[in-house]
């Protein structure tokens, strides 16, 4: 009786692996990507184009902060390509032997708004109303500590001599969507934020400023293969897509600025 239980058990664990074949075997090629939520706005646009390039592949994206994605795949995320909102994360998740150093890829520069979705509370880049301004009492800005745009938030108010007096009024997100969030919501009247996440507001929703470039350190925005992404060729293709003539239409549509 036993023996036939063993056998039975035998030809279940088979029967189970053959299954587990033949669905890895029978499905799309895909890769799963790890983005900036600046990038919410663009990706379905890149994804819709690269599908047009590439069809039966998937491209299965999760969006948040750069800093804690960076810390995931550190720890073994099974990820295949993860998009920074700066150069310095993919850098050093290279220097740490999980990324992949010739797929290191410059592929867009972000700017910086300031953002409201109060239509009647008058916004400038006078920023010293931030300090003034009784009617702004919560700034929204994605964490510094991982965020490369709370980064740069950051250093466009300290250029200012803003940052010390602001701190009282400041709400950190835990990245770029959930700074606007806030200001949605109303838990803050104004956010620093992504341009491409602020020109993605519903129609008549608030307004917007861009900050000046010269106040922060350029956004610039880089991709790299993880170690494990580098054996899949659909993360591969789709980070080359994103540099393509067709990546940097999509990408300009979006407020992003072109490298070299």
């Amino acid at each position: 009786m036993r023996q036939v239980r063993i056998k039975v058990v035998k030809i279940v664990t088979m029967l189970l692996l053959w299954l587990l074949f033949a669905a890895q075997t029978s499905a799309e090629p895909s890769c799963t990507l790890a983005a900036a939520s600046d990038l919410i706005p663009v990706m379905a646009d890149l994804k819709s184009a690269f599908a047009k390039e590439h069809p039966q592949t998937q491209v299965k994206v999760s969006f948040g902060s750069s800093g804690n994605f960076f810390a995931q795949i550190r720890n073994g995320a099974p990820l295949d390509l993860f998009l920074s909102a700066d150069t310095n994360y993919p850098s050093m998740l290279i220097k740490h032997g999980s990324g992949d150093p010739a797929s290191l890829t410059l592929y867009a520069i972000g700017h910086l708004v300031l953002w409201t979705s109060t239509s009647n509370l008058q916004i400038s880049t006078n920023l010293s109303a931030l300090v003034t301004n009784a009617g702004i009492s919560r700034i929204a800005l994605p964490n510094p500590s991982h965020s490369p745009y709370g980064r740069a938030a950051k250093s466009a108010l300290e250029h200012l001599g803003l940052w010390s007096s602001l701190q009282h009024k400041l709400v950190l997100g835990e990245n770029a969507a959930q700074a606007m969030q806030f200001a949605q919501s109303g838990h803050a009247q104004v956010s620093m934020l992504p341009l491409s996440m602020a020109q993605n507001r519903p129609e008549g929703s608030g307004n917007f400023v861009k900050i000046p470039p010269e106040w922060h350190p350029p956004i610039h925005q880089a991709g790299v293969l993880t170690t494990q992404g580098s054996q899949n060729p659909v993360a591969r293709q789709f980070l080359a897509f994103l540099v393509s003539q067709s990546g940097k239409q999509i990408f300009a549509s979006h407020g992003f600025s072109l490298p070299d």
